[in-house]
């Protein structure tokens, strides 16, 4: 199974958090990094996003790109301060290939923890695991593709 990992892009300002939206800038950013990996996203089974607008956005945009055809689930264990393990736990790994929308610090530690690779994820990268299983440091980092 492979577990795609997005961060969302460049978002504006503002207050509550939860209500910030991507700029032009973050959009583009988005489209360009899907744009350049189509062909890699075009087993993606299903799309999952954190509540945050910005990640919603996100996540509309690739589906958009793919012409995605499936329903953007909201995961509650994709907040910036989500738990990896939570997140796996929700994972079914039986369904196909994912990929989550989500934030920092979550995507590099959900990366990191999976595969025990260190790397820092700036808006609008999109990584690429693959595993059989998603446990700690199963997971193999097939690629990183950054704006």
């Amino acid at each position: 199974m492979k577990l795609f990992v997005l961060r969302h892009g460049k978002a504006g300002d503002g207050i509550p958090d939860a209500l910030r939206e991507l700029k032009i800038q973050g959009r583009e950013g988005v489209r360009k990094v899907v744009e350049s990996r189509k062909s890699d996203l075009g087993s993606v089974d299903k799309i999952q996003s954190s509540s945050l607008v910005r990640a919603e956005q996100t996540a509309a945009i690739v589906a958009d790109i793919l012409d995605y055809q499936g329903e953007i689930v909201e995961n509650a264990h994709l907040t910036p301060w989500a738990r990896p393990a939570e997140f796996i736990a929700t994972i079914d790994e039986d369904n196909g290939d994912l990929l989550v929308a989500s934030h920092q610090p979550f995507v590099s530690d959900l990366v990191s923890y999976l595969s025990n690779e260190d790397i820092w994820m700036p808006t609008s990268s999109l990584v690429c695991l693959e595993a059989e299983h998603f446990l700690p440091g199963t997971a193999n980092l097939l690629w990183q593709e950054n704006p």
